[in-house]
């Protein structure tokens, strides 16, 4: 009924721009929810290497073997492990849907006063992306975000 008022008022393309002001907030706060999911699982797998790595020596190219219980694909993301030689560890969260941001995290070996320990970082697009993102990198035995993604806190 209302929605009748209102195209009876002002007509159909104002009354849609209407609904879409109305609307948009909630596809929003879906996408954030969805996004959060990529963001906690690259977090979580990025935390689970550096202790495969402490156990191991090693890190893992195998999801299932990080213990997680965490699925490489899911209704909203991709996801994979990439070994960069023997010194660092990638792992991405590719989206499925449009619109929705892409994550990537790095796990690194560094030499820090003679002793190999490991750093991390997550990265997140700054724009909706459906393919891998840019790898995170080291300087001075800090990771750093690519260009085209930012670090999450």
């Amino acid at each position: 009924m209302f929605f009748i008022i209102i195209l009876s008022i002002v007509g159909l393309p104002i009354a849609i721009g209407m609904m879409m002001v109305v609307l948009l907030p909630f596809s929003n706060q879906a996408n954030e929810a969805r996004e959060s999911e990529g963001k906690q699982y690259v977090g979580s797998m990025n935390r689970a290497q550096q202790a495969v790595f402490l156990e191991n020596s090693d890190f893992s190219d195998n999801i299932n073997d990080l213990g997680l219980g965490i699925a490489s694909e899911t209704a909203n993301y991709i996801y994979e492990i990439e070994i960069s030689g023997s010194d660092s560890t990638i792992t991405t969260a590719i989206p499925k849907q449009p619109g929705l941001l892409a994550f990537v995290g790095g796990v690194f070996l560094v030499n820090t006063d003679g002793y190999k320990t490991t750093e991390a970082i997550l990265c997140e697009t700054l724009k909706p992306l459906s393919r891998q993102p840019a790898f995170p990198y080291l300087v001075d035995n800090e990771p750093k975000c690519s260009a085209g993604t930012k670090e999450v806190d």
